[in-house]
């Protein structure tokens, strides 16, 4: 009841509350799905200065297996378009990324770029 757990039931003017699936339960509410892979991508992309990289679209994340430390591991799929700029101080076209996240989004297992389509 409340923000206790307990095993005694709550008496009943007590309404049920949900969290959402998508957030862990002691993460912050407003955390954006993928917010771990736009915050990695300029270490992942070696990119010195963060204000130099621009994440233009996260897409929502989808479960699957991959391998991780020679294990197969369930992971949370993001894709991402990402611009850098270019040394010349010019913003590129943006180009493609997967990233693979813990299940609850909180640690970066796999960071990619993704192929070109032909």
């Amino acid at each position: 009841c409340g923000s206790t757990y307990s095993q005694t039931p709550c008496g009943p003017a007590a309404t049920a509350t949900r969290t959402p699936s998508d957030v862990p339960a002691d993460g912050p509410a407003d955390q954006q799905p993928g917010a771990v892979c736009a915050r990695e991508a300029p270490g992942q992309l070696n990119v010195p200065d963060p204000t130099q990289l621009r994440v233009l679209s996260t897409s929502a994340g989808r479960a699957e297996v991959i391998q991780y430390a020679g294990q197969p591991v369930a992971a949370r799929r993001f894709e991402l378009s990402i611009s850098t700029v270019s040394p010349a101080g010019v913003w590129l076209p943006a180009r493609g990324y997967t990233c693979h996240l813990s299940e609850d989004q909180q640690r970066l297992l796999k960071f990619a770029g993704r192929a070109a389509p032909r």
